[in-house]
């Protein structure tokens, strides 16, 4: 029995993402035009950074990180490499739980 060829069919999604109160200001996608070394501290916010402009982590040396999220989460982050970009918006690096170093904010 000879089956007929099928011929491929391009299939597109359309997501549609309602814009709301709730939706952040911010831009995940903007490219960081400024930045400072950051001292992890348990009560002190990176400098600079705020709802407007949350700092994402360059992380020179590896290890564990703490931090508090734009959100308000704090997060344990294990086992950072070095050299490794934080995808993530914070405004703060927690002393506490914190092994990584040379850590540098970008916003």
């Amino acid at each position: 029995m000879v089956t007929p060829n099928k011929k491929k069919q391009n299939v597109f999604i359309y997501i549609y993402i309602k814009e709301t109160d709730n939706m952040p200001t911010n831009l995940v996608v903007r490219q960081g035009t400024t930045g400072v070394v950051v001292t992890p501290s348990d009560s002190t916010d990176i400098t600079d950074s705020n709802a407007n402009t949350p700092a994402t982590l360059f992380v020179g040396v590896g290890g564990n990180i703490e931090v508090i999220t734009l959100g308000g989460s704090t997060l344990l982050l294990k086992n950072i490499p070095s050299g490794s970009f934080m995808p993530i918006q914070v405004t703060r690096v927690r002393l506490t739980n914190t092994t990584a170093t040379d850590i540098v904010a970008i916003f």
